[in-house]
């Protein structure tokens, strides 16, 4: 493995991680409300368990939700009983807190193999990794998937680190808390973990000829995840019978990963959709969207695949980094389900593959390929560039000039950093500093852009627009579904019932009870000249998004 002769020192180290500290806490997790697509579902969840349902069987108004484990729920709600009450901020925390502990493993694994220097650089192109660090924004499961398997991969290449005298000691404990890890996983996202993390793990191990190791952490993994899941399991079987444990077992198992006809699959509950969702023909799925995930740091990451699959001589980390990489990408496709964010976790294979590649970049710049060096600058050159027109792309969207002037500064300091060290654009120090630049000018822009976006992606503005109109009578909705049911009983703090027969409605709203419906605005459109023999209100939100609209008779 390569070392840099002159590595970082405490305060550089230091600095870089307060700025990623505020980059992630600072922005994007207690300042907008709750937004599409992941969010509405935990509300939901997580304002059901407020109001005393199971903690066991996460629920959406009344119905069991079972598409996940309970772990984020569980997260949320203890973040949001630790602040106080309910809150988008408070159901957000944990995801921001596991990004954070993402770098950290993966600022960890690179400092082992590398040294300080390169893990410092590490650190600030994943923390500004647009994929990584919206998914550690939102709440969602999916980052806590991210973290198990960053977790996983960090304790096994603790046995592959160079500085070990001795390979084999030690190597039970790593394992003992890799298997303890995987089996926690399970609570993340069913077996998923386990389909990203043990096939590699596997193959090299099958490669290195470690077949009584292999045995061990089999073993281990097996009799963890029975001992782990079996409390769950039986807390699961009290509440819902075997329907509930065929739903985690089965439904979301097998369901999402194999294509199961309609003649084949049981009866469905109204949000289990784990035979449908997500389903994508091609096998070819993932390979575009491969390059793209590190960005805006692809061209880095190119030039860093290339440089580590051409590197020849012996080297057990650049093996598993590799053989992750290859199995990771061939499970996903070979999986009937297929979405952008299951390849998320292998973010961690992508940034250690940039921290060889770099540090052998930086400790001989004139040894590597004409073709890394040029990647390496054009990359930088087009994050430049970038910064440049972001004072020009702001003014022209938000039509604010104190936007421009603002942002301004960034592109001239980035320009005067680049020409002072023109002579050391190869040095662990030019790209760290380069990074922290732009870190800081992507921590203004969003704290800018946020008020846009949340005008445009909130929902909160309907119920509160509907708030008074809507107490004292009694409430029903036609939504069925895990993203605009939840947010009702979210922002209203109540369950309503559903009814999905039109005549039911028409109905109640002729009847001198006081009667709300909450429903898609294009179904009131459809039926509007039903519902103009009827006198009544009808209400949709004034900004945000236009997904609810409100009819009230009067």
């Amino acid at each position: 493995m390569c070392l840099l002769k002159k590595q970082s020192g405490a305060k550089t180290s230091i600095a870089i991680a307060l700025l990623v500290l505020a980059l992630y806490f600072g922005v994007g997790v207690f300042d907008h409300s709750i937004w599409s697509p992941t969010e509405p579902a935990v509300s939901g969840v997580v304002w059901s368990m407020f109001g005393q349902d199971s903690l066991a069987a996460p629920r959406i108004n009344g119905y069991p939700y079972l598409e996940k484990p309970p772990l984020y729920y569980w997260l949320a709600w203890i973040a949001c009983k630790a602040g106080g009450g309910l809150s988008a901020g408070g159901m957000r925390l944990p995801a921001a807190v596991s990004g954070v502990l993402c770098l950290l493993l993966v600022y960890w694994t690179s400092r082992n193999h590398y040294g300080n220097g390169v893990a410092c650089v590490t650190l600030l192109l994943g923390a500004t990794t647009y994929q990584l660090y919206q998914m550690s924004h939102l709440a969602s499961a999916d980052i806590l998937v991210v973290f198990f398997v960053f977790l996983c991969f960090t304790l096994f290449a603790g046995t592959l680190t160079h500085r070990a005298k001795d390979p084999d000691k030690g190597t039970f404990r790593y394992d003992l808390l890799l298997a303890l890890a995987l089996s926690i996983s399970f609570y993340a996202k069913n077996f998923f973990t386990y389909l990203l993390v043990l096939p590699p793990i596997v193959l090299f191990l099958l490669v290195k000829r470690q077949f009584f190791r292999l045995i061990t952490i089999t073993a281990m993994v097996t009799a963890l995840t029975a001992m782990i899941l079996l409390p769950w399991i039986l807390a699961l079987h009290h509440e819902g019978g075997w329907e509930y444990l065929r739903v985690v077992f089965v439904d979301n198992t097998l369901g999402r990963f194999l294509t199961i006809s309609d003649v084949d699959r049981p009866p469905l509950g109204p949000l289990n959709d784990a035979y449908i969702v997500e389903k994508e023909a091609s096998p070819f799925f993932y390979l575009p969207r491969l390059l793209g995930l590190p960005a805006p740091w692809s061209l880095l990451f190119f030039g860093s695949l290339l440089a580590v699959f051409r590197k020849k001589g012996p080297g057990d980390f650049r093996l598993f980094l590799k053989a992750a990489l290859i199995s990771i990408v061939v499970v996903l496709s070979l999986s009937s389900s297929k979405s952008s964010n299951y390849l998320h976790p292998i973010l961690f294979v992508m940034l250690l593959i940039m921290s060889d590649s770099l540090c052998d970049l930086f400790r001989d710049p004139g040894a590597a390929p004409s073709w890394q060096r040029a990647l390496y600058l054009a990359n930088i050159f087009l994050v430049g560039l970038a910064l440049a027109a972001l004072p020009f792309a702001m003014w022209f969207m938000l039509g604010s000039i104190v936007y421009f002037i603002v942002l301004l500064p960034f592109p001239f300091l980035l320009a005067a950093f680049i020409l002072h060290g023109k002579r050391r654009w190869f040095e662990w120090r030019f790209l760290c500093g380069f990074g922290a630049i732009f870190a800081i000018a992507f921590m203004i822009t969003l704290k800018l852009l946020l008020p846009y976006l949340e005008e445009r992606k909130s929902y909160s503005f309907f119920f509160q627009e509907i708030r008074e109109e809507a107490a004292g009578r009694e409430l029903y909705t036609l939504f069925l579904d895990d993203r605009r049911l939840p947010l009702i009983t979210y922002y209203l703090d109540r369950r309503i019932p559903v009814i999905t027969n039109m005549e039911r409605i028409f109905k109640m709203l002729e009847s001198k009870d006081r009667i709300g419906c909450i429903l898609p605005p294009d179904v009131y459109h459809t039926w509007k000249d039903r519902f103009d023999e009827i006198p009544h209100i009808f209400h949709t939100a004034s900004k945000g998004k236009p997904s609810f609209a409100f009819v009230g008779n009067r």
